[in-house]
């Protein structure tokens, strides 16, 4: 029979697990959302029009980037040079998209973690109060 300390103890697990369970499907489904956003960003957006989406912090990092890039003073005089730097302009954009794509990712990973780790843990506590609940019932 647990004491009133234990007792207190196992309603407080009680009252948060159906909170874990929340919290944790909430992250889990906010880190799939946003890595299937950052995945669609990815693929149609480029680098320099990435100020306008909503995780400016992460954003502002592409478009940095982006600007950094110092060819675009030069101007081109043959056709040649006007390819080398369509293609530098290119590789400059893919760069920037492919780092913010692992940002975002990484983001995404995070969330999905916390929210596995509270799911399991709530689904733990689940357990482990129902064995708690045969062993004070039946003693």
């Amino acid at each position: 029979m647990p004491g009133p300390t234990d007792a207190g103890r196992i309603a407080r697990v009680r009252a948060w697990n159906r909170v874990l369970l929340v919290v944790g499907a909430a992250l889990l489904l906010a880190g799939g959302l946003y890595g299937a956003w950052a995945a669609d960003r990815l693929v149609k957006t480029p680098a320099a029009d990435e100020a306008t989406a909503f995780d400016r912090p992460i954003a502002t990092i592409g478009v940095m980037l982006e600007l950094q890039s110092t060819f675009r003073r030069f101007a081109a005089e043959t056709a040649r040079e006007r390819l080398l730097l369509e293609m530098l302009a290119f590789q400059t954009d893919a760069t920037a998209r492919a780092m913010l794509f692992n940002v975002r990712f990484l983001v995404s990973s995070v969330l999905m973690t916390l929210g596995v780790a509270l799911l399991m843990t709530a689904f733990t506590q689940r357990r482990m109060l129902r064995i708690i609940d045969r062993l004070t019932d039946g003693g």
